[in-house]
């Protein structure tokens, strides 16, 4: 049966290769137009399953699972089930590809349906615990109908899983909505609903897990089916596909000390089987901080107590809620969590908790410890302070900078014509009083020696009183920023048109902004330059403008850099004769329909799709006196195409 399951799926991978082609048609043409066909796919809202940590069951690591409650989905509710993998059987990917005979023929009994899934590569799969791996695969609607109520399946045992909190992480950055997860004893199965699946339909999906690294076992071996639905019916599979996994760094518990003072840093979940913690949840751009610890009922007695003590240094606590199982004491710092004589709800849980990070006065990372009955775990987080943000200057730059454009400037310089129609350019004598400012940069990540070197235009002048400099600056890791006003007193020397800054030290990982102002030197030198630029534009008389530019060059630490600022003076004059444009929107053409669904005969030939063009000659646009033609009138040309 397995040989006759896998010869089957050689058969439908064979038919999506050949057949496919000749249900993707997406267009029609008719004397160059293209008529789109319209493909109709539903999109549904994301769904997203929500439970509460306190003591509520959230995930089901463990292997035993015994008596689970109403929200694990039994057996007899899974529409298929791999078989045990043989550890012998894993030479090679064909080989790790077996099926259930049942599940085989449940296969070709619906595979009348044309929607195929295909293997296309799996990723990592012989590598260490904590990896990410992938199993990519193509779902496809090679029949001429759609089919109905589709739901891709993926499933993998949950004992050596990393559950995702948000389930669109299993198919990361690939945009699926209506998703949806549940358990059985054993298995994880993550469901994508697509719904109606158009003929035609044809898309690749990458399926994401990772590996825990808190298991004590030193080879793991994990199998993934991925499953394609319709109607509730399983239609066809690949896998499982056979994943292998070795645990090198399996840590064991260190014997507890009691007469010793010194910490012990623990292996996270390795201090009892019945209570322990699972790794802490962080949110650094909230500062949201919790500490999360798993009970299994079925090995905890009753009146059982656990005393949890945390560091309190950097965090703030919450209070913590009793629930169904257990009863809370908060002391300060510290949680005694004790667990009913008589036990009942959920198997499993988690309880968290939740605290803020407290202020800082330094961003970097903080030790944060805790005790489970005596026995310390500590972690590492980054906690920013308030205000601060990381370092963006990833290489040495620098660059230098004009106003764009300045009003006060060009509404001081004026165009003009007088009565001969001689055409002229004033310039008002107060235009010395605006200024220009400018800004130069530099930025570095090694520090070292700023040396500035800056000339400025002919018509231009510093304005010595106006230069300012201040320094961004951040620590080796890139954070702790701060912000300092540079005295540039004994590195700044200014000498007619130019200034040069010499000596001044940099430290590593900052930048320093110099800010200055320049101010035309001469109104009646200015208004000579700009009326020898209207001459050498040769208007003659006729309306136009002049350009003119201040130029400013600067040498930054051996980078040359320029800050040319123009501007422009409308001239008045003649108006120049307007050669007329040919009219637009004279000839217009439309067609109908703009989109048809593609329909074939019994022999898969394409049934011809009428379509209609309109051609619409507007002659108002070319309204001229004594025209014996309508200057409303529109001329229509209609033809039939089939």
């Amino acid at each position: 049966m397995i040989k006759k399951g896998n010869l089957f799926m050689v058969g439908v991978l064979l038919a999506n290769i050949f057949i496919q082609p000749l249900f993707s048609l997406q267009s029609v043409f008719a004397e160059g137009e293209e008529v789109a066909i319209e493909s109709h796919q539903e999109v549904y809202e994301d769904v997203e399953l929500v439970t509460e940590e306190s003591g509520d069951l959230n995930i089901v690591p463990p292997s035993e699972q015994e008596n689970l409650v109403e929200e694990v989905v039994t057996e007899e509710e899974i529409n298929s089930e791999y078989d045990e993998i043989s550890d012998d059987d894993n030479s090679n990917l064909e080989e790790n590809l077996e099926f259930d005979e049942t599940e085989v023929e449940s296969v070709e009994e619906n595979a009348s349906s044309n929607v195929v899934v295909s293997f296309i590569q799996q990723t990592y799969e012989s590598e260490a615990v904590g990896y990410t791996s992938s199993l990519k695969f193509n779902i496809a609607n090679i029949g001429n109908a759609a089919a109905e109520n589709v739901v891709v399946r993926v499933q993998l045992p949950v004992n050596y899983i990393e559950e995702y909190s948000n389930i669109s992480d299993y198919f990361y950055n690939q945009g699926l909505t209506n998703l949806s997860q549940h358990y059985d004893d054993n298995n994880l199965y993550v469901n994508y609903n697509i719904g109606d699946l158009p003929t035609g339909y044809n898309k690749d999906f990458s399926f994401e897990f990772k590996t825990i690294t808190e298991i004590q076992e030193e080879n793991i071996t994990v199998p993934v089916t991925a499953q394609v639905l319709e109607n509730g019916n399983t239609v066809d599979q690949i896998g499982p596909v056979v994943y292998n996994f070795v645990n090198p760094n399996i840590i064991y518990p260190e014997e507890d000390d009691e007469d010793s003072d010194s910490m012990k840093v623990m292996a996270i979940g390795a201090t009892s089987d019945a209570f322990y913690a699972l790794e802490p949840e962080y949110n650094e751009g909230t500062g949201e901080f919790a500490l999360r610890f798993q009970y299994d009922l079925t090995k905890l007695s009753g009146g059982e107590e656990f005393t949890i003590e945390i560091d309190p240094n950097f965090v703030e606590l919450n209070e913590l809620q009793d629930n169904v199982s257990y009863t809370v004491e908060k002391e300060g710092n510290v949680y005694k969590i004790k667990f009913k004589d008589s036990l009942s709800g959920n198997n499993q849980g988690i309880i968290s908790i939740r605290s803020n990070v407290k202020q800082v006065e330094e961003s970097k990372e903080y030790t944060i410890s805790w005790k489970l009955d005596g026995v310390t775990t500590e972690t590492s987080i980054f906690i920013r302070k308030p205000g601060d943000s990381e370092s963006d200057i990833k290489e040495e730059k620098s660059s230098k900078n004009v106003q764009s454009y300045i009003w006060d400037l060009g509404n001081k310089i004026k165009g003009e014509v007088n009565e001969d129609g001689e055409q002229f350019i004033t310039v008002e004598d107060d235009i010395t009083s605006v200024n220009i400012p400018y800004t130069l940069v530099y930025q570095t990540t090694t520090g070292g020696i700023l040396n500035i070197k800056d000339e400025l235009d002919d018509l231009l002048t510093y304005n010595e009183g106006s230069f300012t400099a201040t320094l961004e600056s951040w620590d080796s890791n890139g954070w702790n920023k701060e912000n300092t006003t540079v005295d540039l007193t004994d590195y700044l020397t200014i000498n007619g048109n130019t200034f040069s800054i010499e000596g001044y030290e940099l430290p590593p990982n900052s930048r320093i902004t110099i800010n200055y102002n320049a101010n035309v030197n001469d109104a009646k030198a200015l208004e000579t330059h700009l009326n020898q630029l209207l001459e050498n534009e040769q208007l003659d008389g006729e309306e136009g403008s002049v350009s003119y530019v201040f130029n400013n060059k600067a040498k930054i630490n051996d980078e040359d850099r320029d800050g040319k600022y123009s501007g422009n003076v409308n001239v008045p004059g003649e108006k120049p004769e307007v050669i007329p444009e040919y009219p637009s929107n004279v000839l217009e053409k439309y067609v109908d329909p703009t989109t048809a669904n593609a329909t074939f005969d019994n022999e898969g030939n394409l049934i011809p799709i009428p379509v209609t063009y309109t051609l619409k000659l507007n002659m108002s646009k070319f309204k001229e006196e004594n025209s014996n033609l309508n200057n409303s009138y529109l001329y229509n040309l209609s033809w039939f195409l089939e």
